[in-house]
């Protein structure tokens, strides 16, 4: 068990933003958000966000981290100037912390495992379908990268599978594709290259680049998705139709790869922003494709989770119950 306060954090690259629950059954409190490299290292971002957000002293701490966990470590890249990693050590930091116990998950483990917990203001339908009981749940996320990960019901529990699905082949399918596609400057991508804030930039660039002109200024994620958005730009909102597209045949792959009839959830920090965007008929056409795949897919719903920093929720309900989750404490949980 996991002795209150509990501290919860979900830790990218850029920002980490924490949270805290005072006691069993209290409300999660408002999330405060530091950079990751705020501090000398990473125990003093911590020191920082507790005094910075009145937080009582934690006894335990969860956290979601954007990248492989190793002997209850984990290595961010590229979190400090110069492309020089972050050391997290949830040992070292139960220790300097002076915890009861921690935990360190994959942040798409950690939001996979918030999927059972999710409230229908949560999240918005973007194909309605009947979920099959007791089938795998998908949740994939565009943002810094791409994001993958399962979550598979065995009898009470629930049974996070992370994955590194973002980082499968991703290739043309249609005339509209071909157009644009030698004008992304590689013979070979990763879904990631494309499904990603870099890839929604290369997208706008090689969309402009096929239709004969260039795209103009600022290609940044931020100022495509504004341009888009704001029907300020055609060759914008011509990436962002393609960027939409090729997230929901990729959506479908991984479903179908995983068996996922029981829900697929779109989440990261990109797809929420794009919302008003999404045409369901479209992406559902894109989703199912034909033949045996629109066979499997066709009743399989899909939702886009629209509530913030949902992998904190998550993480607070290992906090309340985790014997609920099958997730190998023994030799994952850390303490000083």
């Amino acid at each position: 068990m996991f002795p209150y306060p509990l501290l919860l954090a979900d830790v990218g690259g850029t920002n980490a933003r924490f949270a805290i629950v005072p006691k069993k059954g209290a409300p999660l409190s408002p999330t405060g958000r530091l950079d990751t490299a705020s501090g000398e290292d990473f125990a003093e971002t911590v020191f920082r966000a507790i005094e910075s957000f009145g937080f009582p002293r934690p006894r335990s701490f969860l956290l979601a981290v954007a990248g492989p966990i190793r002997d209850r470590k984990v290595t961010l890249t590229n979190a400090r100037p110069g492309g020089q990693g972050l050391m997290i050590d949830g040992p070292d930091l139960a220790r300097r912390l002076n915890l009861a116990q921690g935990l360190m998950l994959n942040d798409f483990e950690a939001l996979a495992l918030t999927l059972p917990l999710l409230e229908p203001a949560d999240s918005t339908p973007i194909m309605d379908g009947e979920p099959l009981i007791g089938a795998p749940l998908l949740v994939i996320g565009p943002g810094t990268g791409l994001g993958v990960a399962a979550l598979l019901r065995h009898g009470e529990r629930w049974l996070p599978v992370a994955s590194e699905g973002g980082h499968a082949g991703i290739g043309p399918q249609t005339a509209v594709d071909a157009a644009f596609w030698p004008h992304l400057g590689e013979s070979r991508f990763s879904a990631e290259d494309l499904l990603s804030g870099r890839g929604l930039s290369r997208l706008y660039r090689a969309v402009g680049a096929s239709a004969g002109g260039a795209a103009s200024g600022d290609d940044s994620p931020s100022r495509v998705t504004e341009l888009g958005l704001a029907g300020q730009d055609q060759t914008a909102a011509a990436a962002i139709r393609m960027f939409l597209a090729l997230l929901a045949r990729f959506a479908g792959d991984m479903a179908l790869a995983l068996g996922a009839r029981g829900g697929v959830f779109i989440g990261g920090g990109i797809a929420p922003r794009l919302q008003r965007l999404i045409e369901p008929a479209a992406f559902r056409a894109e989703f199912v494709g034909g033949g045996g795949r629109a066979q499997f897919l066709q009743g399989a719903p899909v939702s886009l989770i629209t509530r913030p920093d949902p992998a904190l929720k998550g993480l607070a309900g290992i906090g309340e119950d985790p014997l609920r989750f099958g997730i190998g404490y023994a030799s994952r949980v850390w303490v000083s």
